[in-house]
């Protein structure tokens, strides 16, 4: 895998198999991204605990708004992770996950920004 000069493995497994997740990533050659399908933050304090996973995706609509976006931004920065939060919803809610997103993004400094 290293060799197609991928970025990150976005889920490599189910949403509800943290662990299994954790064990993938040490064993990659590239850095691994979940999160987006989790709907408590305890599953992230499980990504914490295993190590594994450096690239933390945070969906706030999942999590239920801002607080626990921002909850999972700062454990991911104590632990030494990166966050790429996820934005999804139907066409109503985008803007207001949009600006849950920047507000998360711009206030973490291990953050993946994309700039047009």
């Amino acid at each position: 895998m290293q060799d197609l000069d991928l970025f990150w493995w976005e889920e490599p497994t189910t949403a509800e198999r943290e662990c299994l997740t954790n064990e993938v990533a040490r064993q990659s050659p590239i850095r691994v991204a979940t999160g987006e399908q989790f709907d408590k933050i305890g599953k992230f304090f499980t990504l914490a605990e295993g190590g594994g996973v450096s690239i933390w995706q945070p969906e706030p609509m999942s999590l239920g708004g801002i607080i626990n976006t921002m909850a999972v931004a700062h454990l991911a920065e104590a632990n030494g992770a990166w966050i790429a939060p996820h934005q999804s919803g139907a066409r109503w809610q985008q803007p207001f996950v949009f600006n849950w997103r920047v507000h998360t993004e711009f206030s973490h400094s291990r953050t993946f920004r994309r700039f047009q």
